[in-house]
């Protein structure tokens, strides 16, 4: 019910640096796309998970109302890790792209200056699941295609973590850290 935590998954994104706009500090990263991969879901276990990234799928009113932070590192107790805010999203084949606007703040300037020159090349997205279905198994693992799911911030993030790392975010809710390299 309405007593429980919300449970935040991350994934890795992709930033896609040749969109880095010096002057607006904008630029565009892939936050969804509908690959499957394996994620720790709380009370289920191990499953393999798509994504549907239909704008029938995702709740994307944040998104569009400019409410989705930016984060530093999925810091979310400080106020002054929120380094951005998400100004665009668009859909394209089967993946979900948004347009990023960092800061203008001081000290958000050395984060800026690290995407631009390439130093800083790893994104995440955080997102919870309102509903699941079950479409199949594969290796042993159920196969669940999220149909309902709300994206709650995007984060900037120095190394992409072990795959098979579970962490208890505060609050005590389970996060799930999925991050590879950009290609």
């Amino acid at each position: 019910g309405m007593s429980e935590a919300i449970e935040i998954v991350t994934r890795s994104a992709t930033l896609r640096p040749s969109s880095f706009d010096a002057g607006t500090g904008e630029f565009d990263a892939i936050f969804a796309t509908d690959n499957r991969v394996k994620v720790v879901l709380p009370r289920i276990g191990v499953v393999w998970e798509e994504l549907d990234v239909s704008p029938s799928a995702m709740r994307l009113d944040g998104l569009r109302g400019g409410n989705v932070p930016v984060l530093d590192g999925h810091n979310k107790g400080s106020a002054s890790a929120i380094i951005g805010r998400v100004v665009a999203v668009r859909t394209e084949r089967g993946v979900a792209v948004a347009r990023l606007r960092l800061s203008d703040a001081a000290d958000v300037q050395p984060i800026r200056d690290r995407i631009a020159d390439g130093t800083i090349r790893h994104v995440s997205v955080g997102y919870v699941v309102h509903r699941h279905e079950r479409i199949g198994e594969q290796d042993g693992f159920s196969v669940l295609r999220a149909v309902d799911w709300t994206p709650l911030e995007i984060s900037i993030v120095a190394i992409p973590a072990d795959p098979g790392a579970t962490i208890r975010s505060g609050g005590g809710t389970v996060a799930h850290h999925k991050e590879s390299s950009m290609s």
